[in-house]
């Protein structure tokens, strides 16, 4: 998890770089976030806002360590006592379920 305006957590995100693929900007996006190498292992879901289309997967660290005391591991029963937006906690309770398919909505 990343911190954000000093006291919300979240999800590691951002933008593709044009003709990047998607799996590419996960791991890129993460590395230049957190510190950590991932692997993407799948979709977790696609989500509608009002103003823009997201994407999550689930993905696995291969090497690195958090670079910043604004972000950190969290353990799953940690998550109700952090300031977590609800659709974040609803995304990552999408991808603690392990769904065989992804949520779409």
């Amino acid at each position: 998890m990343t911190r954000r305006n000093r006291t919300r957590w979240a999800l590691p995100s951002g933008d593709l770089t044009p003709g990047e693929r998607l799996v590419d900007a996960v791991a890129r996006r993460t590395r230049d976030t957190t510190g950590v190498d991932v692997f993407v292992t799948g979709l977790v879901g696609v989500y509608n806002g009002p103003e823009q289309l997201s994407l999550c997967f689930r993905a696995h660290p291969l090497s690195g360590e958090p670079t910043s005391p604004d972000v950190r591991w969290v353990d799953p029963t940690e998550f109700r006592t952090l300031d977590i937006p609800p659709e974040t906690l609803r995304r990552i309770g999408h991808g603690l379920a392990d769904r065989p398919l992804p949520y779409l909505g």
